[in-house]
């Protein structure tokens, strides 16, 4: 069975990561939640992933719980680059939720170096969701560990 998640559908899965454990699974609506995985302890990083025949397609960090911020999306794609399957972060984009604080820094970076940033809303029968696309996420990545975040 394909997994989804409530808000984003069918599809895309919740990602969890804990010193070194990397969860992914479907969301399931008042039983199974990002916090649901590691009994509401604090996490690394959570969000939602997008996979298709193996390959990533997006990642973000939509969590409502943990509100994950850019330190934490820092941390997992350094263990997504770093693992040793080594997964090309050039490969695919990374969405940040509208809330989270990107510095007029990060963005000039991410630009200067051909890469792209737009807005993004996803819809589905449940929700609206707005998110900051950032392309590659290889790009996100350097310009997070360029100014120390």
């Amino acid at each position: 069975k394909e997994m989804s998640t409530f808000q984003s559908g069918e599809g895309v899965g919740m990602i969890v990561f804990r010193s070194g454990v990397c969860v992914i699974h479907s969301h399931l609506r008042d039983r199974f939640h990002h916090s649901s995985i590691f009994a509401g302890a604090s996490v690394n990083f959570a969000g939602e992933i997008k996979i298709s025949k193996g390959k990533i397609k997006w990642i973000s960090n939509k969590s409502g719980h943990y509100q994950p911020g850019l330190d934490c999306v820092k941390i997992i794609l350094q263990w997504l680059r770093d693992s040793p399957r080594g997964v090309l972060l050039s490969e695919f984009p990374f969405d940040l939720v509208h809330s989270t604080e990107v510095s007029p820094e990060i963005m000039n970076f991410i630009s200067s170096n051909k890469g792209s940033t737009h807005l993004l809303k996803r819809y589905n029968s449940n929700s609206q969701s707005k998110f900051l696309r950032v392309e590659p996420a290889s790009l996100l990545l350097a310009a997070l560990e360029k100014f120390g975040v």
